[in-house]
């Protein structure tokens, strides 16, 4: 407890002594006042430790200072942090400073360097402890660079490819690194390259990966902060296009060329048209910015070939030409003629043809051709090497008409130049032919016509008639036609017939032959063989019944022929098969004969006379006779009874139809007066009454007698009915290729209703004795027939 009292005692001391301005050392001492006491005091020589954080190599605006003091005898009274410019020993002290903690004791200072010079700075720290030593720490350099910048050396407002970039501190105080950056458009600042030192240098690879053609912005970085940026560079490393327009054809005189560029990237600065010279250069014939043109006086340049181009340059440096397009100066001409022979000349043979060519910047070639004119295949003739020329032309193998000779030269430079003659291959000739008739069978006066042509006059032409085959005799002069048209047809006419000054032909086979005689001789024709058939001949078919029966049918047939009649027969057509069905005897100027129908059951024939004259022609009657062989016996076929539309089934009623069959063809009248086929249905009377089980049928007219069997019958008891507005027609219908007819009764309305059955009838029919068409009775077997009311 006393100790405790004694330390506060000292301490009281201390302070007392502090604020009155006496100073302690660490022995015990002793003060005269008023006060007389004998102080014991703990012994302190060792000062503090003190030191400053090193703020950075290079300071700029508003910075803090940070010193660590600390005394592990006593405790750190004050700490003050000082700066002075490097080489100088006047130091400042900083104000507004903080203190936190005691052991140690950190003091932090704000230092607003915008306040001092650029340049080099020591810093230190004083610090004092409770027992008055006092401690400065180490020194710590920096510098102050508030005036420092950074420069960018500017770069093209377009690049391509690899571009040198560079840049440099601005007033330097001390190293500070550097860092060159690009971007494109707001996007993050890629670094191209660092350096520790200014200035820096690197290459920028705007091909790379990652680097699109477009638009960046480059800068410089200074490690202190300090930048410097350009915006708005183009990169640009596709070659822009461009397009060159030359004249086609060779060039002559003074000609425009022209040429345009274009580029989406950096855009075209330059559009240059140009030429290659003699020597291999290309000189400028025109420029432009986006497109250029120029006009070229070709005379100033030899004739030959030249190459023209388009150099276009965009912004970024890149370059693309736009050809080379070659073209020939001509500006002299060839000629040619063709000296021999004339226009129009006749030729014929082997022709001498003469003419001459030049041109004044040498020949490469020459040629001679002909050509068919219009429009033949070219054929060389010879190829002259010097001029005049001659060349021989072989025309021998030539067909007559029309040609063209044509002598082309083509110059060492410049378009081939020709000269054309027309002129006619013509040999001699003689052609004649007969075009018409062509042949077949000819009657009364024949014109004969057909083509003629000859290299020369055509006098006339006479046609002969040579008789052929069983004709026989001499040939004849059928015509002549007198200068005919050359190129033309010759016409005459031959009259074969019985007429005065004709050849009296009736029938005979001849052969015409035309010979022409010209400037050249005669010549013949083509022979044409005609029939001459001037017959009047006719035969007639006699009457023929649509319908036989029996065993023989007698045929005949009037005939007349100016030619005599050898004979006359009659044929048939059945099924599309003709035969002979008798040959014929004249007896009273009729021609007959019987046709023996006896084989035959049933057949529909199409009949003819055939006539043949003395000299073997043959005349047909005009229209063929239909007729019917039937030699079937009449019977009943099928009866068929079917219920009426809108009737009661099983119930005898309005509309029910019964339909008899016979095998052959009934005289409809043999059944009811005044029936026909197809003519119409006629009315009869129609009454039912019971028979027995069945019904039996009475109608006034010759249809049979039909029973129908059926349980319970249709009529019951005595019950009649009659039926009235019944009606009755007769048809033809085909049953196996045979005709049949087909009796149809309707029946009208009854006088009351009949019964129902429930079976189905059994139908007889006992037909009557009705005739054929020969009036042959009909079979009267009974039938049985089917179907019901």
């Amino acid at each position: 407890m006393a100790r405790r009292l004694l330390l506060a005692l000292s301490a009281l001391l201390c302070l007392g002594s502090a604020l009155l301005g006496v100073q302690f050392s660490g022995a015990t001492w002793t003060d005269t006042s008023v006060y007389h006491a004998d102080v014991a005091a703990a012994r302190d020589w060792t000062p503090p430790t003190v030191s400053v954080a090193a703020p950075g190599a290079v300071l700029t605006g508003s910075v803090t200072i940070t010193a660590t003091a600390d005394d592990s005898r006593s405790a750190v009274a004050s700490v003050v942090v000082q700066y002075a410019l490097d080489g100088s020993m006047i130091w400042q002290t900083l104000s507004g400073c903080t203190t936190t903690g005691s052991h140690p004791t950190t003091v932090s200072c704000p230092w607003d360097t915008t306040g001092v010079g650029d340049g080099t700075y020591q810093l230190q720290a004083i610090a004092t402890d409770s027992a008055g030593n006092a401690a400065t720490s180490a020194p710590v350099t920096t510098s102050v660079a508030n005036k420092v910048g950074v420069a960018l050396t500017r770069l093209p407002s377009a690049v391509r490819g690899s571009v040198t970039v560079t840049g440099a501190l601005v007033n330097p105080v001390a190293p500070t690194s550097l860092t060159l950056q690009y971007r494109s458009g707001s996007g993050a600042w890629t670094p191209l390259c660092t350096s520790a030192t200014s200035p820096i240098s690197c290459t920028w690879n705007t091909t790379g990966p990652g680097i699109a053609d477009g638009t960046y912005d480059v800068r410089v970085v200074a490690g202190t902060g300090q930048t410097d940026t350009q915006t708005g560079i183009v990169v640009d490393n596709k070659a822009p296009t461009g397009s060159l327009t030359v004249p086609t054809g060779p060039l002559s005189g003074t000609v425009t060329l022209s040429a345009n560029g274009s580029d989406a990237g950096s855009g075209v600065t330059s559009v240059k048209i140009q030429y290659q010279a003699s020597d291999g250069s290309w000189v400028d014939c025109g420029t432009g910015t986006a497109s250029a043109s120029c006009s070229l006086d070709t005379t100033k340049l030899s004739d030959g070939p030249h190459d023209f181009r388009a150099v276009v340059t965009d912004a970024a440096g890149n370059t693309t030409v736009q050809g080379p397009v070659s073209r020939t100066v001509v500006n002299g001409t060839a000629t040619v003629s063709i000296t021999s022979p004339a226009a129009n000349a006749s030729l014929d043979g082997t022709v001498n043809v003469t003419g001459t060519y030049s041109s004044p910047n040498g020949v490469q070639s020459a040629k001679l051709e002909y050509q068919a004119a219009p429009g033949g295949a070219w054929q060389t003739v010879c190829a002259p090497t010097a001029s005049p020329f001659a060349c021989a032309w072989n025309t021998t193998s030539l067909a007559n008409g029309s040609y063209n000779l044509r002598a082309t030269v083509t110059p060492t430079y410049g378009a081939a130049v020709t000269s054309t003659v027309a002129v006619k291959v013509l040999h001699p000739f003689s052609n004649v032919a007969i075009s018409s008739p062509t042949g077949g069978t000819v009657t009364g006066p024949v014109a004969i016509t057909g083509p003629v042509s000859s290299s020369g006059t055509i006098s006339k032409v006479v046609v002969t008639a040579t008789p052929t085959g069983t004709t026989g005799g001499t040939a004849l002069t059928a015509c002549t036609a007198t200068n005919p048209t050359n190129g033309g047809n010759f016409s005459c006419t031959w009259a074969t017939g019985s007429v005065p000054g004709g050849s009296n032909i009736v029938y005979g086979t001849y052969q015409l032959t035309a010979t022409m005689t010209d400037v050249n001789g005669t010549k013949t024709s083509n022979s044409v063989t005609v029939l001459v058939d001037n017959i009047v001949a006719s035969v007639v078919l006699g009457d023929l019944p649509a319908n036989i029966k029996g065993t023989s049918q007698t045929l005949t047939a009037t005939a007349t022929s100016n030619a005599g009649i050898s004979g006359v027969r009659f044929q048939g057509t059945s099924n599309g098969t003709t035969t002979t069905l008798c040959t014929a005897t004249l007896s009273g100027g009729i021609w007959s004969c019987p046709w023996n129908i006896s084989g035959i059951t049933y057949g529909a024939y199409d009949v003819q006379a055939v006539m043949t004259t003395n000299v073997g022609a043959r005349v047909v009657s005009s229209a063929p006779k239909s007729t019917a062989v039937d030699n079937r016996t009449l019977a009943g076929g099928a009866v068929t009874i079917t219920n009426g539309p809108g009737g009661a089934d099983k119930i005898i009623n309005n509309g029910d139809k019964i339909a008899f069959t016979y095998s052959g063809l009934v005289d409809p009248s043999s059944i009811m007066s005044g029936l026909t086929y197809n003519g119409g249905p006629l009315g009869v009377t129609v009454t039912m009454d019971r028979s027995g089980n069945g019904v039996s049928m009475h109608v006034n007219a010759n249809v049979g007698d039909l029973l129908v069997d059926a349980s319970p019958p249709y009529i019951s008891g005595s019950t009649v009915l009659t039926f009235s507005g019944s009606t009755l027609s007769a048809t033809k219908g085909t049953v196996n290729g045979y005709p049949v007819t087909v009796i149809t009764l309707t029946l009208g309305v009854p006088s009351s209703n009949g019964e129902g059955s429930k079976d189905t009838p059994t139908i007889t029919w006992t037909p009557p004795a009705v005739t054929d068409m020969f009036g042959v009775p009909c079979d009267q077997t009974p039938k049985p027939g089917n179907g019901s009311f």
